[in-house]
């Protein structure tokens, strides 16, 4: 189940949910159930970016380009707007695939230290093979 998926089912169960620091809060009137606590919980990452997303303003890093600004569909979706865009949101980074636009959780090339911000992609489309890197 993805974390879009969890969120709504959380949701639909009277979960409100919010976020202290890197940790997710649960607010509900009656003890969760678990079968929603373990979805949260293996999803924690994604739930806390699309709960950032939400409710924070955002800081585009890479933009994408030439591809018109549209309504964007949930971070599990696929959206031709921001492929390979990285952001920033409160201090913390939200990346998309290269190829698709979905979350990415999986980052080629990354050297924040230098300031690269490498390519990032979704499970899907995440390279089977160790990529190459320059260091021009």
């Amino acid at each position: 189940m993805s974390a879009t998926q969890a969120l709504k089912a959380a949701r639909d169960a009277g979960i409100v949910l919010g976020i202290d620091g890197d940790d997710l809060v649960l607010e509900a009137s009656e003890p969760p159930p678990a079968a929603i606590l373990d979805l949260l919980s293996r999803n924690k990452a994604e739930v806390l970016a699309l709960l950032r997303a939400t409710t924070a303003e955002k800081k585009v890093l890479t933009p994408t380009i030439g591809v018109p600004p549209s309504p964007e569909p949930g971070l599990e979706e696929p959206c031709a707007a921001r492929r390979g865009r990285v952001q920033e949101i409160d201090g913390f980074f939200l990346h998309f695939c290269v190829r698709c636009g979905r979350f990415a959780p999986f980052g080629y090339g990354v050297r924040l230290r230098a300031g690269l911000l490498g390519r990032w992609y979704c499970r899907e489309h995440r390279p089977q093979k160790p990529m190459s890197s320059s260091h021009g």
